[in-house]
């Protein structure tokens, strides 16, 4: 599978504690405005270590691709609450405003060292292989191929469990669903891959079994990101909408 860049990117994304660093603060402040999609983010990078590594991709590799999942929604905290919490189906016009979250949040990693590959991730999760997809309709290999594997993970996740207005479909009904979204919503070698792993694998996936240790060394350096995240609660205003608000974190 082409790698769009990732082999000349790929091996210093994660090479220092400090990159890690910035990924698990920034999950962290995700948690904090919304627990819904701090628990589902979770879930989807368990599920794109799964997909990468039946893929072939290299550890270095997945744990890049587990960096774009873990904030790939990031750019919802730039959405208002009235319509991230709304308990109804959106409206045009709220859709409209839902949709900038990939750009929102691509723009506030923007320029954090090691991160270029993160931020072509979030910023195409939503892009869709035959190009019906935003924000800017790239198709095949246009988008790039850890976005193509966080599309098929955050669909089935977003499947598999229960929403403000639908009901959780069964791993069955969501394997039959990427079958039938394959060459048009999702990379057919992706959903190859999401269709040859055992029910086994996609529930080890789902419960963090064998992903990279975000949440471990998380819970490693509590301390410290505690105080970040206070830092970032405060910058942001408990949620206010602007992103760019967390420019400190390169400095």
């Amino acid at each position: 599978m082409r790698r769009n860049g990732l082999a000349r990117d790929g091996g210093d994304e994660l090479s220092s504690w400090a990159e890690d660093e910035t990924v698990t603060v920034l999950a962290r402040a995700v948690d904090l405005r919304d627990r819904e999609t701090g628990g589902h983010l979770l879930r989807v990078v368990g599920l794109v270590a799964a997909l990468s590594g039946q893929l072939g991709f290299s550890w270095t590799e997945q744990r890049v691709f587990c960096h774009g999942a873990v904030l790939h929604d990031i750019g919802k905290m730039g959405i208002p609450d009235s319509i991230l919490r709304k308990p109804a189906p959106l409206t045009d016009e709220e859709w409209v405003v839902m949709r900038r979250h990939p750009e929102l949040g691509a723009a506030l990693v923007h320029g954090i060292p090691g991160h270029a590959v993160t931020e072509e991730i979030i910023l195409q999760h939503h892009e869709r292989w035959d190009g019906s997809g935003y924000p800017f309709g790239r198709q095949g290999e246009e988008i790039c191929v850890g976005a193509r594997i966080l599309a098929v993970a955050d669909a089935v996740d977003a499947m598999t469990n229960d929403r403000v207005y639908s009901r959780a479909r069964s791993i069955a009904e969501a394997r039959g669903e990427v079958l039938r979204c394959s060459g048009s919503h999702f990379d057919p070698t992706v959903s190859a891959a999401f269709l040859a792993l055992s029910d086994r694998e996609l529930a080890a996936s789902r419960l963090g079994v064998g992903t990279p240790d975000h949440r471990s060394a998380a819970e490693a350096r509590s301390l410290k990101l505690r105080g970040c995240i206070r830092a970032i609660v405060a910058t942001w205003g408990g949620g206010a909408r602007n992103p760019a608000g967390a420019a400190f974190l390169v400095s």
